[in-house]
Order: C-alpha cells, then structure tokens, then sequence
C-alpha cells in the first residue's frame, strides 16, 4: 500500500472523500490554518520566512500530508489538541513554520498535552539546567521528545540530583560533539581520547537505567547508585522540586491565559478529566 501522501497526490478526488469525516469531526486542516494565520500566534513575519498566505497555506498541507502519512491515528484527535498542541508552542515563541516542523518530525507532538503538569516540569528544568540555558521555544525544537516522553520524576529528578552534586557543567546534549570540541579548544586531535578530557553526561544518558546513569565517573564520585537512589526517594520533598511544581504551575496559568476561550475550555476539561482518572 502507497504512504497516504503519494495517494493523495495521485487521487485528489479520493483525498476529498477521505476527508470529509475529518473536517467533520475535527476540521484539522482548518483547525491547523487558523491557529497560524487567523490568531497571528506567530512571530513577525521575517521571523518565519514573510511569505505570502498561499505559501503558508500551501506548506501547512505539504507539512500536513507528511504528518498523517507518518501516523494516520492524528485523524482521530480533536482540533482542540491539534490547536492547543500547536498554540503552546507559538505562544512559547516557535514562529508558525518551526512548530510546524516539530510536528513534521514528530507528528506525535500533536497529540501530547503541552499544558500538563509533568510536561510543563520537564521543560522548565531542561530550559535551566542544559547548557545556555534555552528558551522554551528552543527545547521544544530540539528535545520535544525528552519533555512529552519522560516522567517528570525521571528527568527532572536526575537533572536536580545532578545540579545539587554541582555537575551541569558536565551535561551537553551530545558527547561525541562536546569531547570533539574540547579536544579542539585543547590543541588535541579531535578524533582522538586525551588526557584530563570531562567525563560529559549526556540528555541519553539520563533516558537509562539507574544503573547506567550510577556507573559513570562523575556520578559515582558523587555516591553512584546509593546517592541516587537516596535522592529520587526524597524527590518530592525537596524545596528544588516544590519550587520546580509550583513554576509549572504559575506557566499554566499563564499559557491558559493567553489561549482563546474555546481551547481553554477544552484543556480545563482534558485536566478535569485527568484528575478524576487518577482519583
């Protein structure tokens, strides 16, 4: 069977058909079109290209054909998650054609709930913790996967063990990169080990087991598996985690703030429906 863009592109008649249930139901392609042009949650125009709405237009289907050709469950997920998936990262300060691409590269970026808690955790210690200190636009570009993928407890738990035994300025987001480039400043071979080079720690690393984590050097200098284990137990009490629960909280407020009424209404009934989930 063809990817469903090359059999949209051969049977425009059959794309139509297709369609009509989705516009119907979710109206995704429209939903897509308004949330960038029509609201305008989008940089200057410079930012993202200044091209005309035919351009846009014209992009946001080749961009959405992609997206449905890679995973057709998007067609069952109301427009509601598909513009406030979208509008976050907008309002986070990604132009229109850059959340687009992270959508493009992860359709699955559309269906995750930007606005919940452990999602919003994450990105706000990956926005402190890596190395520059990225906007939240940038950590959704680049690392969507770690935020939507992750418990918060995992991921913001070893980036906190990390910070409290002072070693961020052992995490890159890439240590083949990072040792090449020390090699470099160090007048060392870049393709070659050398001596008194950093025992990095990458964003992977942290996606490992606790005993993966606990085996390399810096961590078992900071107590290895025995520390870490004594941390993430008293994860939740911590002022840095309390603090980290209530910074969420505060973006929440503010990102539903500045959603129209229509898309804070549905994610207050997604939070709604969550809390009652886990009661």
């Amino acid at each position: 069977m063809p990817p469903l863009s090359l059999a949209v592109a051969a049977r425009p008649a059959a794309l139509n058909a297709f369609n009509r249930p989705l516009i119907a139901r979710s109206a995704a392609p429209q939903a897509l079109r308004r949330t960038w042009g029509a609201r305008r949650w989008r940089r200057a125009s410079t930012s993202s290209g200044g091209g005309s709405d035919d351009d846009e237009q014209a992009f946001a289907r080749q961009r959405t054909l992609h997206m449905v050709g890679k995973a057709p469950d998007l067609l069952a997920i109301n427009s509601c998650v598909w513009q406030t998936a979208l509008a976050v990262m907008q309002l986070c300060g990604l132009a229109q054609t850059e959340a687009l691409e992270v959508a493009s590269s992860n359709p699955q970026a559309l269906c995750v709930d930007w606005l919940a808690a452990d999602k919003l955790v994450n990105r706000l210690v990956l926005q402190r913790c890596l190395p520059g200190g990225p906007s939240a636009g940038q950590v959704y570009e680049r690392h969507a996967g770690h935020v939507a993928g992750k418990s918060a407890e995992r991921l913001a738990g070893r980036l906190l063990f990390l910070q409290h035994h002072g070693l961020l300025h052992l995490l890159v987001e890439n240590k083949g990169e990072a040792r090449r480039e020390w090699r470099r400043l160090h007048g060392f071979r870049a393709d070659r080990r050398a001596a008194g080079e950093p025992a990095f720690i990458s964003l992977s690393d942290l996606s490992k087991p606790d005993a993966h984590l606990a085996s390399l050097p810096a961590v078992q200098a900071a107590g290895g598996l025995p520390a870490l284990q004594a941390f993430m137990a008293e994860l939740k009490f911590s002022p840095a985690w309390l603090e980290l629960e209530a910074a969420a909280e505060a973006e929440r407020a503010r990102l539903l703030g500045l959603l129209p009424e229509d898309l804070r209404q549905a994610a207050e009934k997604r939070r709604q429906a969550a809390d009652e989930k886990e009661q």
